[in-house]
């Protein structure tokens, strides 16, 4: 074999498209059949999941690779690469591998070495042999080393200006070139590798807006790129947005009979989902400061989103209770909100109260109740600046 081989370089495949999940990716390609063999593949591939659209009626699996020591030995003059340039030198030791180039010396690994004439029938990459005569093959499998990971980046004003992206990861030694990618949210059931093989047609302007397919959404580029090696990100939605910041307390102790509770409220800030957006971390900036972070589950357009920043340190709430009755059926109490506002601007506050059964009776003074769901109230209430109000409840359960 007399040509270089660069082990730290990618090998370049012309895939048609690549489907990228959050730990792996579903590829889809036509390759080239040279004397019965389509390589290289990925050496991350995983080997049961290889379709064949062509009429190999059988191929065979090769792993590739083998142990670089057997083609070294000390006294060995190489070439290898230290900071993207091509030096020459001598092999110290194997173990750890030591070069000696122009009275320096290199602690490197294999990697870095440019090797010349491996053993006859050896190659370093996966590959697959076919009985077939034809001269190309359409070929998918899933590969991992490949996925990518969401993000959110937020910055508030006047509105809230909502950034995602997509950090791509390629560890899998090879280069895409020329590749449609799609990115599908959710978490694939492994054990019906069918729904990652179905044809996923898209609708096509930074990222296409997601559509729906087998239970997931899907994200388009709309052009075709190089996925290379290493991780790049992607921005896939930039919007402005209208928000609310609110102040929210959650509340899990209603069924308590003694004493006085004190809380702080949680600072949250909401806004409705403009399209599909993936689970994912956001991070949230306001007047060049860092708010804080929270955490997106998968949300579908329309859904509104909460995020919690922290805790505000100055507006407080007490619960004492007034009344409490325990009878053989029943559990009554009468609860006494008390809210202080010390900030210079008037405030709106939400209590949730998580409910101890769904059988509940309920009414409310100086405070705006309503059921949330079947296990909890919302309280509403506005507090004047600088000021404290109090707010009454009754409620009556079934045991």
């Amino acid at each position: 074999m007399k040509k270089y081989l660069l082990l730290t370089a990618t090998t370049s495949i012309f895939a048609t498209t690549l489907a990228l999940y959050p730990d792996m990716a579903y590829v889809e390609e036509v390759r080239h059949v040279r004397h019965g063999v389509i390589a290289p593949l990925p050496r991350r591939i995983v080997e049961d999941s290889i379709y064949l659209g062509c009429d190999a009626k059988r191929f065979i699996f090769d792993r590739g690779g083998f142990d670089l020591k057997r083609v070294l030995h000390i006294g060995q003059e190489v070439e290898f690469l230290h900071e993207k340039k091509r030096l020459k030198g001598t092999i110290l030791s194997l173990d750890p591998l030591i070069v000696r180039a122009d009275r320096l010396y290199f602690d490197l690994s294999f990697k870095d070495l440019l090797i010349k004439d491996l053993p006859s029938g050896y190659q370093l990459q996966p590959s697959l042999r076919l009985d077939t005569d034809s001269k190309s093959c359409k070929i998918s499998y899933l590969v991992r080393g490949i996925g990518f990971e969401s993000r959110y980046v937020i910055q508030v004003g006047e509105k809230l200006h909502l950034q995602g992206y997509f950090d791509i990861k390629n560890e899998s030694a090879l280069r895409y070139e020329n590749a449609k990618i799609r990115f599908l949210t959710g978490k694939p059931n492994r054990a019906e590798r069918v729904v990652l093989r179905k044809s996923m047609a898209m609708s096509a302007p930074m990222i296409k807006a997601p559509k729906r397919i087998e239970g997931y959404f899907i994200y388009e580029l709309p052009q075709r790129v190089t996925l290379r090696k290493g991780r790049e990100s992607l921005k896939f939605l930039d919007r402005e947005l209208p928000y609310k910041e609110e102040l929210v307390r959650v509340c899990d102790d209603l069924h308590y009979n003694f004493g006085t509770l004190s809380y702080k409220f949680d600072r949250k800030f909401t806004f409705e989902a403009p399209d599909t957006l993936p689970s994912a971390l956001v991070r949230v900036y306001q007047k060049g400061l860092f708010l804080g972070e929270d955490y997106i589950a998968d949300t579908p357009m329309g859904k509104w989103v909460s995020l919690r920043l922290g805790e505000d340190f100055e507006v407080t709430m007490t619960k004492k209770l007034k009344e409490y009755t325990n009878t053989k059926t029943t559990y009554r109490s009468v609860v006494e909100y008390t809210f202080t506002n010390p900030k210079p601007r008037s405030v709106e506050l939400q209590v949730v109260e998580h409910l101890p059964t769904t059988t509940l009776r309920f009414s409310c003074k100086g405070m705006k109740c309503e059921k949330k769901d079947a296990r909890s109230l919302l309280i509403r209430i506005e507090v004047p600046p600088r000021s404290s109000k109090k707010g009454f409840a009754i409620y009556q359960y079934s045991k």
